[in-house]
């Protein structure tokens, strides 16, 4: 899956959050995921491999906000990001589980906040 955005000063910091909702039909406590910068010509800038874990591996209880049961987390995969110039962007997130189907993974969407 990827996003598009658009960067419209070249200087700033920005913290990058990957935000996942999953129901009770996700069958592991965590997803491992990659993330990934690409350019205008999609050139890949930045790639990296992050860890969520969306449930306490002990006692089974899920991490982050819930209703029902759905549970949302977010988490912090680039606290410091810089673009090297303004302009458009498109960042991937690619899961790494072993299967190629997550059941119980209700959506992924990401959060770029400037620092």
């Amino acid at each position: 899956m990827h996003f598009n955005v658009r960067i419209p000063v070249d200087s700033a910091s920005y913290a990058l959050y990957v935000v996942v909702r999953q129901n009770n039909a996700y069958p592991f406590y965590n997803l491992y995921f990659s993330p990934s910068i690409l350019d205008e010509s999609g050139k890949t800038l930045q790639r990296g491999l992050a860890e969520a874990i969306l449930y306490d591996p002990k006692t089974g209880k899920p991490k982050g906000a819930g209703f029902g049961d759905i549970y949302e987390k977010k988490f912090l995969v680039y606290p410091a990001l810089q673009f090297p110039k303004k302009g458009a962007y498109k960042i991937q997130i690619e899961q790494s589980m072993r299967v190629d189907t997550l059941a119980g993974m209700v959506s992924i969407g990401l959060l770029l906040e400037k620092n």
